[in-house]
């Protein structure tokens, strides 16, 4: 018997979300959640590769996993194994084969062919898949950036003899920006602030009618997949900028190296005498959304 069920897409399910989080924090890339339940003992896809990183998370049951190397390397959104397999193939001999447990977490790079295998029980697996910044996504970044001077904007001959001088401005423009480290962090911030980070709304912490504290056991993450203006004295999170002192520098570096860190553990990076401010920053941090406390984790 074969039987299985996806959800693809999921937003809004804390526990799902947390996990998504952490694979994107822990890779400085957008996630998207997809949910795989499976019966029987029959494969529910023949061998396949995706065209995203992937990490699959063995939530309940176990799951067989037959591992092929990449027949086409590093494909994008563009490149469907169903739609390439005559011309590349999958391999005919697996480059691993093995069993996720509960528990469990595999991380696959793009192309690599699989054929995940449930063994005769229920199995509930999450994929969380991570988009980083790809080589074209700087390319086409830079393309909407050249119209900012005057040679962008022309319209160009229709022979290349008159269009040479053209062509030889745009080169030189693109050769002195796409090798400059100004547009790289430039692009990077970009392609993190394009995306929103929901944030769970702490409902004790916000909505009460006394101001409460902050739980020594809850859990703090910065909203945004990519901070690395935090050591340039400010953060941009849900299209929020916020300036930042060197204490807060300190701080939120802090909270960006040990995503999900509890504010007992924070605390213990810093003076005691600071507890009191630390904590009307990172109430402040959170009612601007720039943090999420979890007080459920």
């Amino acid at each position: 018997m074969k039987s299985y069920l996806v959800a693809n897409g999921i937003i809004n399910e804390t526990k799902i979300d947390q996990l998504a989080k952490a694979c994107s924090s822990f890779t400085d890339s957008h996630p998207f959640s997809s949910l795989y339940l499976s019966y029987g003992e029959k494969s529910s896809f023949k061998p396949h590769w995706d065209s995203r990183d992937i990490f699959a998370i063995q939530l309940s049951g176990k799951k067989r996993w037959i591992i092929y190397k990449p027949s086409f390397p590093d494909p994008v959104y563009l490149h469907q194994s169903k739609d390439m397999e005559n011309t590349y193939p999958c391999p005919s001999e697996p480059y691993d084969d093995f069993v996720l447990e509960t528990g469990d977490v595999l991380y696959l790079p793009r192309g690599w062919w699989h054929n995940p295998l449930p063994l005769g029980e229920e199995t509930i697996h999450l994929s969380v898949g991570i988009f980083p910044p790809y080589a074209h996504e700087y390319i086409n970044w830079l393309s909407y950036k050249i119209t900012d001077i005057d040679i962008g904007r022309k319209s160009l001959p229709r022979s290349w003899k008159q269009a040479k001088d053209e062509i030889d401005i745009l080169a030189k423009y693109v050769i002195d920006n796409i090798t400059s480290e100004d547009s790289y962090n430039e692009f990077l911030k970009s392609f993190s602030d394009e995306k929103r980070v929901p944030s769970k709304l702490n409902l004790r912490l916000f909505c009460g009618k006394k101001h409460h504290s902050i739980s020594k056991t809850s859990r703090l993450r910065i909203n945004s997949n990519n901070n690395l203006s935090i050591d340039e004295g400010y953060i941009i999170c849900n299209g929020a900028k916020v300036n930042l002192d060197q204490f807060s520098i300190h701080l939120l570096s802090k909270i960006s190296e040990i995503p999900y860190i509890s504010f007992e553990n924070l605390l213990s990076f810093f003076d005691h005498s600071k507890q009191k401010n630390i904590e009307d920053l990172i109430y402040k941090l959170g009612y601007q959304d720039i943090l999420e406390i979890i007080d459920d984790l």
